[in-house]
């Protein structure tokens, strides 16, 4: 582990793929928020990308049982 990534194959492509996922979410989110866009279209894309967010990464703790998004430690994707 190199700070909050880690050095294995597997490891890595584990928090990259997951950090992409969370990117591409923010990116629906940050219409709304940072843009400060309050039409229909804005609030359910953002909406819909919170939803998929909390579904999907708390799959994924219920399913590994681990306290962190990508394994037993603190990873980027988690902040």
């Amino acid at each position: 582990m190199v700070g909050n990534h880690p050095t294995t194959l597997d490891q890595a492509h584990t928090v990259d793929s997951t950090f992409d996922f969370l990117y591409e979410q923010w990116g629906k989110m940050a219409i709304p928020t940072v843009n400060q866009k309050k039409d229909d279209e804005a609030s359910k894309g953002y909406f819909a990308a919170t939803d998929l967010i909390l579904d999907r990464m708390s799959e994924r703790l219920n399913k590994n049982k681990t306290k962190w998004l990508c394994g037993e430690t603190l990873t980027v994707p988690d902040f």
